[in-house]
């Protein structure tokens, strides 16, 4: 094939002639190094090639003849074109006898095929024998191939083997957007080895003949880091762009300065690969305004946070290949063919499954299988699980040493024992041990070495995870105990038997660990901060040591269901998590020996505790003491009422113990009582010294009625009676009380009247009261609308605004509490609304529904039976009324009705509402 002329009219004035095969290399690799040429001023023939079958014509000859230069694009099908070996046969005569330069290249072609004639030239040679009847032309161009082979010339190889290049690349160029004359940079990020640099190439060379100028600027991070890197990089860059121009920057900002000079006159595309530091991009790339419309510019890096802050038009995460993907390119590398040999089928698999769709993995592995038997790929799988493959962990490297100490001890603990975890469990883990996890995860997961899914679940790459392990590992290759983690059963055993702990040790998981029953002595782990022994079913004694454990944070023995010695006492200075829960065997808590200020919680749930030590008030911080389900607790020092951060409590079981009724009179924080504690309990023969407890929680007890004493409860505003179901009567409340939940009192009775102070209360029904005078069925069954008709609903005879609500089956998890006049909620069934005038007598006329001190308030919940008329005295629920739905913040799935209680606004003081001459329209909020 031939091309016409493109920088000069005539034939006469080329200085290179370029011979190729169209098809095969027009719009790639010849395209580029014509525009190369043109680029430089070199005036080159290219034309139109001609019909198959036409002889060269005179002025082609002539074009070949008076060319300096001759260049030879051996291609794979070049030989199938007789343009071309007519073409190749002329040029080597001019180079015979006009001293002709001619300079052949072999574009993915080895010079023995074309010298031998074999495979593609072979075959093109021989179909031209059967059409062609003259021998003496088919022996002129074997010659001419045998010849050209032997020049000096290029030869481009084949880069490896490009497996799901394509559609890569066709996503990049859709970013790039190539046509269009605005200033455009395209970021490409992911984990070193994904290919980021191989598709960026490919970008590269597909695109870069379409521009005046290109420049692909490859390891920035690691050039950057030499001696005046920055600065290097700068010159490569203007050399590139500018043609050679000698330009010498003697600092880095006169560099910025030449390249937003040069640059805002050439249309360029500029590749910046594996940038790692923003004042690289500063550096080199800086704003849009350096770059002359229609350039492009690619920058590729581990870091996505590099982006964000830079403020590229568009980002491209690099992802890892699929299943087939992979397996083509583990096999093009490991078999040069691109599947498998059956009979290392099933092996491949394995190995395809470790590297993970990291190309980078895959050929590492395929390159060092290839021609090896299956006895020795069974070595290597065991081997790599064993250590992993050095060049891979080389390059994943690079990512963890350029991160910060906080982050690597981050990425550490997650390669070693997170994976897999709740994000929100391990942020606490490591918060409690100092990490500043929040912070630290986001830049693990920029770096793209942690993943975060949508279940909120750690994720990280298998081969990243063993070089996190491996990193381990090189601290003490041959003594387990003198490294900073351990999470291999054999080398824990290893430590705990022969006492070789390191002081370096921060953290043990022996979680799950049915094998261990005793925890021996590890008095030399001074720097152990995480001790997890959850599950460990079999653990029987912990070594007294564990206690003195001076810089440990948190300790979790959940679930250890045969644990029964603790050490004797506990001197934790820096504890803050501390986690028996499930441990049913154990019955003795440890004695504190010092302040443990920084302990915030304690799990004791289903343990067989009988008592906690009066050296609990060492634990001055201690917020929270989980007790449910310890039914042989029968002590509870007078201590624990002392301390002053202690809020919540849930199901604290309170009996006959040492505490006087002085100690009962400053509890001040949430009180929880179970059945069996409180039939045991003298608790309400006290209750008249409890003026400070402001949270109590009776659900579930058997109680029968509230005694009056309550009462006495003056500072009590949270009363929790939930399926207290043997529960008849409330005779008395305290009088600050806000809030009453009392669903599923299936023999609630009687309650007291007149405390229109109250926040909410629900009792089961299915009526709308008969005394409200505008009531109203929904059939869309998440909001309810009552358009109270007529300005009288405005005048000053109206006192107030009663509204309610019937309630079905309600899915959401945490329905809005009442905050103002309107609800919108799921399953409201009917509403109804009711103004009440000055006039009316509330007790008499609409008994727990308005009382006579109802001034001052602008919205306020009351109490009021919605079942059968408005009495709640000597009535049972009927069968079909649900006792419990209730209202806020607990919603129960059941299948009938239940009803709210009543919100009145009182209208004498919201001055917006008298002055309004609108029509009073009322929703209802839920």
């Amino acid at each position: 094939m031939a091309f016409s002329k493109a920088s000069s009219s005539t034939p006469s004035t080329c200085e290179v002639f370029l011979s190729f095969r169209g098809e095969d290399t027009h719009n790639n690799f010849t395209a580029h190094l014509h525009n190369a040429l043109h680029l430089r001023g070199i005036n080159t023939y290219i034309g139109e090639e001609l019909r198959r079958g036409e002889e060269i014509s005179p002025a082609l000859f002539k074009a070949i003849e008076e060319s300096r230069i001759s260049i030879l694009v051996l291609s794979e099908d070049y030989a199938s074109s007789t343009w071309c070996l007519d073409e190749l046969k002329k040029i080597l005569e001019c180079e015979r006898r006009r001293q002709q330069i001619v300079l052949p290249i072999f574009y993915l072609v080895d010079p023995s095929k074309v010298w031998h004639q074999r495979k593609s030239f072979g075959q093109a040679l021989t179909k031209h024998e059967g059409r062609f009847k003259d021998d003496m032309k088919i022996q002129k161009w074997k010659e001419s191939l045998k010849e050209v082979a032997k020049l000096s010339g290029f030869h481009l190889k084949k880069e490896g083997y490009l497996v799901g290049i394509e559609s890569r690349v066709q996503d990049i160029n859709l970013l790039l957007g190539i046509e269009t004359k605005d200033i455009r940079m395209v970021g490409i990020f992911g984990v070193g080895g994904i290919g980021k640099t191989t598709i960026t190439k490919a970008v590269y060379n597909l695109n870069a003949y379409r521009f005046e100028a290109s420049c692909f600027l490859p390891n920035v991070r690691e050039t950057s880091n030499r001696k005046c890197g920055l600065l290097r990089l700068q010159e490569t860059l203007l050399s590139k762009i500018l043609r050679g121009s000698n330009l010498n920057v003697s600092t880095d900002d006169q560099g910025i300065n030449v390249i937003k000079e040069r640059f805002q006159c050439k249309r360029i595309l500029f590749v910046i690969d594996d940038v790692d530091q923003l004042e690289q991009l500063e550096k080199l790339v800086g704003d849009h305004d350096w770059f002359c419309l229609g350039s492009r510019i690619i920058i590729t890096t581990r870091d996505q946070s590099l982006f964000t802050n830079h403020k590229v038009d568009s980002i491209y995460e690099m992802k890892r290949l699929d299943r087939k993907e992979a397996c083509e390119l583990f096999s093009w590398n490991a078999f040069k063919r691109n599947k498998p040999n059956d009979e290392y089928t099933n092996l491949a698999k394995h190995f395809i499954r470790y590297a993970g769709g990291l190309p980078l993995a895959l050929k590492a592995l395929g390159s060092d299988l290839y021609g090896r038997s299956i006895r020795e790929w069974i070595s290597a799988l065991n081997d790599y699980k064993r250590v992993p493959h050095h060049d891979i962990q080389r390059i994943l490297r690079t990512s963890y040493d350029g991160l910060r100490e906080n982050e690597k001890n981050i990425f550490l603990d997650i390669a070693c024992f997170f994976k897999g975890e709740r994000a929100d469990y391990v942020i606490k883990i490591l918060d409690n041990c100092g990490f500043s996890p929040d912070i630290g995860l986001e830049k693990l997961m920029d770096k793209c070495l942690i993943t975060i899914d949508k279940h909120n679940i750690l994720g990280m790459h298998d081969l990243l995870q063993e070089m996190g392990k491996e990193i381990v590992r090189e601290e003490s290759p041959k003594e387990p105990g003198r490294r900073s983690r351990l999470w291999f059963y054999e080398n824990v055993r290893h430590v705990l038997e022969d006492n070789t702990s390191s002081p370096n040790l921060t953290i043990m998981d022996f979680s799950y660990c049915e094998s261990l029953i005793k925890i021996p002595d590890l008095s030399r782990s001074h720097s152990l901060k995480k001790l997890n022994l959850s599950c460990c079913t079999n653990l029987v004694e912990i070594h007294n040591s564990v206690g003195f454990l001076d810089k440990l944070v948190s300790w979790s023995l959940y679930g250890c269901s045969n644990l029964r010695g603790l050490p004797r006492s506990l001197k934790l200075r820096s504890l803050e998590w501390l986690n028996f829960y499930g441990c049913s065997s154990l019955i003795d808590f440890p004695e504190i020996e010092c302040e443990m200020k920084h302990l915030r919680q304690i799990g004791l749930e289903d343990t067989a505790i009988k008592e906690l030590p009066s050296s609990i008030g060492y634990l001055t911080g201690l917020q929270s003491v989980y007790l449910k389900g310890c039914k042989n607790l029968i002590r509870l020092p007078s201590s624990i009422l002392q301390l002053q951060h202690l809020e919540i409590t849930p199901l604290l079981p309170v009996s006959d113990s040492s505490i006087s009724d002085d100690d009962y009179s400053t509890i001040a924080f949430p009180l929880y009582l179970e059945s069996y504690v409180l039939s045991k309990s003298s608790f309400f023969r006290k209750s008249n010294c409890l003026t400070t407890l402001s949270w109590l929680d009776l659900s579930g007890s058997d109680i029968v009625s509230l005694p009056e004493s309550m009462k006495g409860f003056v500072g009590l505003r949270r009363l929790y009676v939930r399926y207290c179901e043997q529960l008849q009567e409330i005779p008395k409340l305290p009088p600050n009380i806000v809030e009453i939940y009392a669903s599923g009192c299936k023999s609630l009775e009687s309650f007291p009247e007149g405390h229109d102070y109250l926040d909410g209360i629900v009792f089961p029904g299915k009526r709308i009261p008969d005394w409200f005078s505008h009531r109203k069925g929904i059939l869309e069954r998440n909001s309810c609308e009552i358009d109270i008709r007529g300005h009288q609903c405005l005048d000053d005879e109206i006192r107030g605004i009663a509204l309610c609500a019937i309630v079905g089956p309600v899915r959401s998890l945490r329905p809005r509490p009442i905050v103002s006049a309107r609800i919108i909620g799921n399953g409201i069934l009917s509403c109804g609304a009711h103004l009440v005038h000055k006039h009316e007598k509330s007790v008499e006329d609409y008994p727990s529904v308005l009382h006579e001190k109802v001034e001052n308030i602008e919205e306020t919940v009351i109490s009021v039976d919605l079942m059968e008329g408005n009495q709640l005295s000597k009535r049972r629920l009927d069968e079909d009324d649900d006792p419990n739905l209730e209202l806020n913040w607990y919603p129960l799935q059941k299948r009938h009705c239940s009803t709210s209680g009543i919100k009145v606004l009182d209208l004498e003081n919201s001055q917006g509402l008298k002055d309004s001459k609108e029509d009073l329209n009322l929703e209802l909020d839920f």
